[in-house]
């Protein structure tokens, strides 16, 4: 603020005080403020933000929706299936179902993770962006024959979760939750 005043009483100390933070909440930020306004109302994007403030309003402010297994079975999409009658595909299948079972699992408690921690692993993002992701995130399957497939991995700029392919759900399940739990650990230290 650039002012030098020496204090005598608490209330010159309230008067300071009040004159900052009106310096930086209608002095400061207020020109930006107006240049921000007026580039709304180019196109006249500031009007109907104004009119439809309740329709827009999601796309501005903070989500507030608690993430639930539904929320990440449909925005993943299976695009890269095996051949149809194959081994591989009834596998694949399996998988797909074994992932929305464990899913459900992770969303009641049932595994030491949480549906974010799962969506920070697949995506990098705790949550679903207002707008959505800029590619659709993909599943993927690690086949055994493939190469070494015992944990799921992920592509985060992809973004694209590749799954493990395994014969039980228990095994899975296990692979799932060290594989995603252990990449939670990594980064602490």
């Amino acid at each position: 603020m650039g002012s030098l005043r020496f204090l005598k009483t608490l209330e010159e100390r309230d008067e300071l005080v009040t004159a900052v933070l009106g310096f930086y909440t209608e002095g400061r930020v207020h020109a930006p403020l107006q240049q921000f306004r007026e580039g709304l109302s180019v196109f006249g994007a500031l009007a109907a933000m104004e009119e439809h403030c309740d329709v827009l309003a999601p796309v501005f402010l903070a989500d507030q929706k608690v993430l639930c297994a539904s929320d990440l079975v449909t925005l993943f999409v299976t695009r890269s299936f095996s051949l149809a009658g194959s081994n591989r595909k009834r596998a694949e299948l399996k998988t797909i179902a074994y992932w929305r079972d464990w899913l459900l699992q992770v969303e009641d408690g049932a595994s030491p993770l949480s549906l974010g921690d799962v969506l920070i692993f697949s995506t990098g993002l705790d949550k679903i962006p207002a707008m959505g992701f800029p590619t659709q995130p993909e599943l993927e399957f690690l086949h055994p024959e493939d190469g070494p497939a015992m944990f799921p991995m992920a592509n985060t700029c992809g973004p694209v979760l590749r799954l493990p392919v395994q014969p039980t759900f228990p095994k899975f399940e296990s692979a799932m939750d060290m594989g995603i739990g252990g990449a939670i650990q990594f980064g602490i230290q």
